[in-house]
């Protein structure tokens, strides 16, 4: 409810906590990429990806 009235009012801190959870989760998408990578599972990487969002 916060950060729905924070974009109502047209606050700038809506707009850097969007940032910085977008940030955090591609970070952490990329990091999840590297070890699929490594362990030379992009592909289950992929499909399990796909799966847990419906794509």
């Amino acid at each position: 409810a916060y950060l729905r009235h924070l974009f109502l009012s047209r606050e700038l801190l809506a707009y850097r906590l969007n940032t910085l959870h977008n940030l955090h989760y591609f970070l952490n998408l990329l990091h999840a990429m590297r070890q699929a990578i490594r362990a030379d599972d992009f592909e289950g990487f992929k499909k399990r990806f796909r799966e847990a969002r419906e794509i």
